[in-house]
């Protein structure tokens, strides 16, 4: 009798642990997941009147190539998210959205350090971002130069949308911490596109920003040529990121347009 009580609980556990619905953890007090959601925001401050590594603001860059930028003012700004953070992001907007009640919890009032750090992030991916549609465009004509049939208009459009939502962001709330951290993810997910495309086209260690916008310093073909596949990978995530959030909340980007311009 003791041994069929024993394996009824071994059995039951197994088939508990074996379960990935967060429901069922979460109606035994197992599972929170926006005790999971929390954590140290991880920012990186960007000093005005000096020249700042932009790679610094990626997830885990720790290399010696700089792409230098001067900003217009002290910043700030918010990191971008690791895999596991973004995949947490993700899993508890989702989570909310069929279990919870994700509205309210998206107007929840950011304290006060959070909304100091929104607004900064804010500010500067509204300057940088006005760089980046020039970068966006040359690097759609190489890409189709090199063989790859892109939309560069899409792409631009979507971050010159992405420009306007930032302006428009109140930083008051979870949800507007939610569209800016997302913004400076897909910002970062260029810089990292720039560092595949300095590797193989400069031997230089830095490069000025605004320059490299404009195509001055360097040409972007080789780095373009032999890269397209995993530059086009790149942005595609970030991109994915926005569009799996944003799937459950309202006046989230339409991105079907988007997505389908660079495939």
């Amino acid at each position: 009798m003791k041994l069929r009580i024993l394996s009824t609980i071994i059995i039951s556990v197994l088939c508990l642990l074996s379960c990935t619905e967060p429901n069922v953890y979460t109606s035994l007090g197992l599972y929170d997941p926006l005790d999971h959601s929390r954590g140290t925001v991880k920012t990186v401050s960007i000093p005005h009147g000096s020249s700042f590594n932009l790679l610094d603001i990626t997830d885990d860059y720790k290399g010696k190539i700089k792409i230098n930028y001067e900003p217009q003012k002290d910043y700030n700004v918010i990191k971008q998210l690791t895999e596991r953070e973004a995949d947490t992001l993700i899993q508890t907007v989702r989570y909310l959205s069929q279990y919870g009640d994700l509205d309210s919890y998206l107007s929840r009032p950011l304290d006060a350090l959070s909304k100091a750090y929104c607004n900064d992030t804010k500010d500067f991916a509204y300057e940088i971002l006005e760089n980046i549609s020039s970068f966006i465009r040359t690097l759609s004509e190489n890409l189709e130069a090199a063989g790859i049939s892109i939309n560069p208009d899409s792409l631009v459009r979507f971050f010159e949308d992405l420009q306007t939502t930032v302006d428009n962001v109140e930083c008051k709330t979870i949800k507007d911490y939610i569209t800016i951290q997302l913004t400076i993810n897909t910002i970062a997910s260029v810089f990292d596109v720039l560092y595949i495309l300095l590797v193989d086209t400069t031997g230089d260690l830095a490069v000025d920003f605004v320059s490299l916008m404009k195509n001055e310093e360097i040409n972007l073909m080789a780095g373009v040529a032999a890269n397209a596949v995993e530059l086009t990978s790149v942005l595609l995530d970030a991109i994915s990121q926005i569009d799996l959030v944003g799937s459950d909340i309202d006046s989230f980007y339409d991105l079907s347009d988007i997505v389908e311009g660079i495939l």
